[in-house]
């Protein structure tokens, strides 16, 4: 096959031209984003049960959903947070579950849930959670004019038209003022005087608010549809409706009650920059591009607010520009990657022509990757440009071995044909094997499970193909230009070959030592590998899930004591929002007081009510500034601390999709199970004291706050069903006047109101009234404080509850120290509460949870994967023996991965395991070379020592350009910054250690350990 493409240049040429054109058109085509589109095995139920406590949430909608929903098919987890008027549940599956799939059994589940829910249940919403349901774009509408209905006008004129761009999936929106709807204020004299229930005025509303259809009638001509149009046209509609009431008369709502177009009470205030607001979120389509969707609606929004010059729109985040940001810094790592590989070959070879065939091997090896992802509907994103830009130092491995051999054929005056086609024909199964060893080495992360197989999934494909491209160029591409284009060797003299052979001598003594020495070279290379066992484990390379980045975004919330008034909370909020507009790095912030309409924010673990508040605000990217985002989020934690009444509080420095792929847990999470209140509280408050003692912890805080003020009314049930009544009939009745009941809509123009009845305001939500409000009873009106017992009590604010159990989690966030070693010291420290003690138990969760089992199937692949790259070495060399010698160059990787983790003080993370993982296949590339040169010689008639030092010198320099290479190619991945950077500089760091320590002990251990074996084992 090498002889056939290299006589024939010309069909050469025309093949690599197609994949030229056919990857540039995919990289035209390929939509950009941060991630994959990956589906998180996760979905949240959330029902509304307006004006119930927790408590109620808790056993009346969270346990019946709970139920229902531990019956579907693999789920892992079951979680749930039930407050004040939400409840929300929270169900994990195993990662690659199909959760589309996941969902529809959800919804089958709560069909039948529904039947054990509350009448004043509202019908539980099922989300499902993926990538593209984060927005791509926070911005936020602001009008001084409060006068101006900015929430239907977002609403009908904003919303429907960004709905309509391509690409957009949906708009969700918060705040822009109260919501609009008819108030029907019943007045507490006619109750009183004429026995009038609200439950009369809503059955004689939904009576008379109705279109019938009677069917048609028909004339000569034609048949006319009939119906009776009694839907209400106009409030006069409402106030005219009439009530009977018997011995009393007919009345008109109008006479016994305020009809009026007023505002529901406020749940919330938003604000951005100081200005009442509307917050917008953007999400888009599955497969779209996240950019052009982006700047589609930005140019839409310009083209709305044109004829409304009052409305300004602040864009708070627009997550596309960190996206562009993090795609050129990688671009830019790709082009620094090729020139520092060029330079390191022209260095070796003095040759420009080599060097430029060599290099063209990396843009038609990564062409390939991009038609993959064009053909699989992948996107450039993150992970598939990190992982191009990590195989941009791998794939000239190939080409270097071969070239290097044409080359040396070359220079031993052999002609240009047969020096190519005979010197690419004689390392073909060496380079081979060593490419087959690093595609093996991905294959654990290809079938692997769980988060660490759905994220770097996509790297293993892309690299796998993009290294059997090279190694299709290398036989082919390379060894044709190599007969074109290199026309003449350089001479050996000048100041680089002497050098090059200063340096190769001084390796010839080196090697010569070792190998008369060779047991203490073998005791040196174990002692190597044990001393970074003891780097490891020793306590000297720390260790965290994820390496935090600096996307720019801060984000948080604060709780006051519970029952504290949402116009407390907002007083609060702007002592936050006056923090804000003083740190000259902020470009925008935004706050939000009290809850959320969907109670969506539950979803995320934070609890929502009028004590709690919520911000964000953007620091701009990291090279527009001098101060880290760490340092920017420690001088508002200062200040925040400072602010008198806040209970407890959060600052998050993690982007919203890093936080859902981590499954909204914080960095450290302390689980305390148990139904018993008062005894977990207890516990719980003991660990937040032994948290703020601790190094390096911040942002404390419980996830179940104590002493929510309430009033609990005790039915008195022999007086109440002496009467004929029962405590559930009182209960809605009480409900209905105090926070009100819903009985239809109204439309006015564009805008649809909910039409609401409620006791007149002053008599509304005050305590002191609740005794003497009265209920009629025929001619008599008997008060509440006769048929219940009032009696003041404090409730949760929010009940937690995980796997069907009651939990309080304390929750903190990690600063300048590694996770690790934080969970180190805390495991010492909470030793005698850790662990089930009856009527409590103690675990860790959270990301270090998460770390560990993530580390566990790391751990997994990665001796899956040293079997296999031994097993593919086996195949390859027919032999068990030859694999087992290669594989001792993996400890020195190990080590060399320690070590520079230590020296650079990076904690290990994921991706360094991954790094290491890619570390075996990468290292064992060297041995492959040198010691399939060495057999040669061997099986050709030398003995074992001339074999040895002789292959050991033949393989020297390409060994040194392979390993530099692949060192440079990934060098700006590990030392350039920008958006992005802090997650792949760790991977990329791990493999240049791991090759870069093991190329200097491999020159030397392996010839050892081959001549030990080979000489005092098979006696050869």
């Amino acid at each position: 096959m090498i002889k056939f493409f290299v006589k024939r240049p010309i069909l050469t040429f025309s093949l690599y031209s197609a994949l030229f054109l056919i990857g540039t058109f995919s990289i035209r085509v390929l939509p950009l984003d941060m991630f994959p589109d990956i589906s998180i095995p996760m979905a949240s139920i959330i029902t509304l049960r307006p004006g119930a406590s927790p408590e109620e949430i808790e056993e009346e909608v969270t346990k019946p959903i709970e139920d229902a929903v531990s019956t579907v098919p693999n789920v892992t987890k079951i979680r749930s947070l039930s407050m004040q008027d939400v409840s929300v549940v929270t169900v994990n599956f195993d990662w690659g579950t199909n959760i589309d799939k996941a969902v529809d059994d959800i919804r089958t589940t709560l069909e039948i849930a529904k039947y054990y829910l509350p009448e004043d249940a509202e019908t539980p919403k099922v989300l499902k959670f993926a990538l593209s349901q984060i927005p791509i774009m926070i911005g936020a509408f602001t009008l001084k004019d409060t006068s101006f209905d900015l929430r239907t006008f977002f609403e009908k004129e904003v919303a429907e038209r960004l709905k309509r761009i391509p690409g957009v999936g949906d708009v969700q929106f918060w705040g822009g003022g109260k919501k609009e709807i008819v108030k029907i204020e019943l007045k507490k004299r006619y109750i009183e005087e004429l026995g009038i229930t609200p439950f009369m005025i809503k059955e004689a509303l939904m009576r008379e608010n109705l279109n019938i259809p009677i069917g048609n009638v028909q004339d000569k001509f034609s048949s006319i549809a009939v119906k009776v149009n009694s839907k209400f046209k106009s409030i006069e509609d409402i106030k005219n409706v009439h009530i009977f009431i018997k011995g009393k008369g007919v009345y008109k709502i109008g006479d016994i009650a305020d009809v009026k177009i007023s505002y529901n009470d406020p749940i919330n205030y938003v604000r951005t920059e100081g200005t009442p607001s509307l917050i917008f979120g953007i999400m888009k389509q599955s497969g779209a591009n996240t950019v052009e969707v982006a700047e589609r609606v930005k140019k839409e929004i310009k083209k709305i607010i044109k004829n409304y010059p009052g409305i300004k729109v602040k864009i708070v985040n627009d997550f596309s520009r960190f996206i562009k940001a993090s795609i050129q810094n990688l671009t830019g790592t790709i082009y620094w990657a090729i020139l520092f590989i060029f330079l390191v070959t022209l260095l070796f070879l003095r040759n420009f022509s080599s060097s430029f065939v060599i290099a063209l091997t990396i843009p038609f090896s990564l062409f390939a990757g991009f038609i993959l992802l064009k053909l699989t509907g992948g996107s450039i994103n993150i992970v598939s440009l990190s992982s191009l830009a990590l195989a941009a130092g791998m794939v000239v491995d190939n080409a270097v071995v071969v070239l290097e051999n044409i080359f040396f054929r070359r220079e031993e005056g052999e002609d240009k044909l047969n020096a190519a086609f005979k010197g690419a024909g004689q390392v073909f199964a060496p380079i081979l094997a060593s490419t087959l060893t690093t595609i093996a080495i991905f294959g654990p992360l290809v079938i692997g499970t769980g988060f660490v197989g759905v994220m770097f999934r996509q790297l293993a494909m892309t690299v796998t193909v993009v290294l059997l491209t090279s190694l299709i160029v290398s036989i082919t591409l390379t060894p044709t230009l190599s007969r074109i284009l290199i026309r003449k060797v350089p001479p050996k003299k000048g100041l680089l070959y002497k050098g090059f052979e200063y340096i190769k001598n001084l390796y010839e003594k080196i090697l010569s030592v070792s190998l008369r020495h060779a047991y203490l070279t073998l005791i040196f290379g174990i002692l190597f590998f044990f001393f970074g066992l003891f780097l490891f484990f020793g306590g000297f390379v720390k260790t965290e899930f994820f390496p935090e980045s600096d996307s720019g975004e801060i984000r948080g919330n604060f709780t006051l004591p519970p029952g504290t008034k949402l116009s407390v909370t907002d007083s609060v909020s702007r002592k936050i929002e006056n923090i804000f507009k003083e740190i000259p790095e902020i470009k925008t912030y935004t706050v939000r007081t009290g809850r959320s309409e969907s109670g969506f924010t539950g979803i995320m673990g934070f609890v929502e009510g009028e004590n709690t508040g919520f911000f964000y605000s953007f620091a701009g990217r990291p090279g527009e500034r001098e101060r880290s985002i760490f340092q920017i989020v420690d001088e508002i934690e200062n200040k925040i601390k400072k602010i008198p009444g806040i209970k407890s509080y959060s600052i998050l420095t993690t982007g919203a999709i890093q936080h859902l792929i981590q499954g909204f847990g914080a960095p450290i999470e302390i689980k305390v199970y148990g139904e018993n209140f008062r005894i977990t509280d207890s516990i719980a408050d003991y660990i937040k004291e032994i948290l703020e003692k601790t190094e390096g912890v911040r942002s404390i805080r419980l996830t179940r706050e104590k002493g929510l003020p309430e009033i609990s009314l005790i039915p008195y049930r022999e007086r109440i069903a002496q009467i004929g009544l029962y405590s559930s009939i009182l209960g809605l009745y009480l409900r209905t006047l105090n926070f009100g009941d819903k009985v239809g809509t109204f439309r006015i123009g564009k805008k649809e109101l909910d039409i609401k009845i409620v006791m007149e305001d002053k008599y509304r939500k005050r305590k002191e009234f609740l005794p003497f409000i009265s209920f009629p009873l025929g001619d008599r009106k008997i008060y509440m404080k006769n048929l219940f017992k009032i009696k003041k009590s404090y409730a949760p604010l929010s009940i937690e509850r995980e796997n069907k159990e009651r939990v309080i989690k304390v929750q903190a966030e990690s600063s300048g120290r590694p996770l690790g070693e934080i969970k180190k010291e805390l495991l010492k420290k909470l030793k005698s509460v850790l662990g089930n003690h009856g009527e409590f138990r103690v675990e860790f969760g959270g990301l270090t949870e998460e770390q560990v089992k993530s580390f566990k199937t790391l751990f997994f692949a990665f001796l899956i994967g040293i079997l296999l790259v031994y097993l593919v070495m086996a195949a390859q060399f027919e032999s068990f023996l030859l694999p087992f010698i290669i594989m001792f160059t993996v400890p020195s990787g190990i080590t060399g991965v320690a070590i520079i983790h230590y020296l650079r003080n990076l904690p290990f993370s994921i991706p360094s395991f991954v790094g290491l993982i890619m570390m075996i296949g990468i290292v064992v590339n060297n041995a492959i070379v040198m010691l399939d040169y060495v057999e040669k010689k061997r099986i050709g008639g030398k003995n074992v020592l001339e074999a040895v030092k002789e292959g050991a010198l033949r393989r020297f320099r390409p060994i040194l350009i392979t390993s530099f290479t692949t060192i440079m190619g990934l060098m700006p991945l590990a030392i350039f910054k920008g958006e992005g950077s802090e997650t792949w500089r760790p991977l990329a760091t791990a493999v240049i250690g791991g090759l870069f320590f093991s190329l200097l002990i491999s020159l030397i251990f392996i010839p050892a350990m081959y001549l030990i074996v080979q000489k005092k084992f098979l006696k050869r």
